[in-house]
């Protein structure tokens, strides 16, 4: 009697699963990412305003951890989960930016282990180059300039850079900046001689220098749409 009555539970849970009317998943979608993006580049535009303050890391760590809690709000695409990944990969890895650019290096670290791991996730080879890059400004900004060149040269070794002269040449131009730091007269300009040269067209270089010596570069354009980009130098 006892099995009847546990076989007859279960079979009308069952039933009543699968009953019509019984709420389906929240299906995620693209309109869900671009609007963790917009949020996204009002963070952006603070921080070009005022710099490393706390707040705008906590907003950016904050969205990141909004977007890693849509992937388990419902079902997916897996280019949907990827964006969602990358997104929250660059939310995380501009916390660490206002981190370095605060002095709060101890922060910024954790925030890069983060940042890199949601990178591999989402398999995004702009953001990965952007957090790499992060890390070896902040490296050079600790005066250890080995750690810097290695950081740096890992975004450098990115396919990414074949493709595209831009990131080739940011790539170059940081590592000049860290052959600067460390008083390499030679490295310094045989890296931004080199970086002025993956750059097609004279006046692509010249935007190219003064954005590094403003402290950013890289055009919009140049990036995935899947984030809001503040390339560093």
């Amino acid at each position: 009697m006892k099995r009847r009555t546990l076989v007859g539970g279960i079979a009308a849970a069952a039933a009543a699963a699968a009953a019509p009317g019984t709420a389906s998943p929240r299906r995620i979608g693209m309109s869900d990412v671009n609007r963790l993006n917009k949020r996204f580049a009002e963070i952006i535009v603070s921080d070009h305003r005022h710099g490393g303050r706390l707040g705008i890391e906590q907003r950016a760590a904050a969205l990141a951890d909004e977007a890693l809690n849509l992937q388990s709000a419902g079902s997916a695409t897996q280019r949907v989960r990827s964006n969602l990944y990358a997104s929250a990969a660059a939310f995380r890895s501009s916390a660490m930016w206002a981190a370095i650019d605060g002095r709060r290096y101890h922060v910024a670290k954790a925030h890069m282990r983060e940042a890199q791991a949601l990178a591999e996730m989402s398999g995004d080879q702009e953001i990965k180059f952007r957090i790499w890059s992060h890390a070896g400004t902040m490296y050079r900004h600790l005066g250890r300039p080995a750690d810097a060149l290695a950081a740096n040269d890992v975004a450098r070794n990115l396919h990414l850079t074949r493709r595209d002269p831009l990131f080739a040449s940011l790539g170059l131009a940081r590592q000049g900046a860290i052959h600067g730091t460390a008083q390499d007269r030679t490295g310094t300009r045989r890296a931004f001689e080199q970086a002025q040269d993956a750059v097609p067209g004279t006046s692509n270089a010249i935007t190219l220098f003064r954005c590094m010596k403003q402290g950013r570069a890289g055009p919009s354009s140049a990036i995935s749409p899947s984030y809001v980009p503040t390339v560093t130098a």
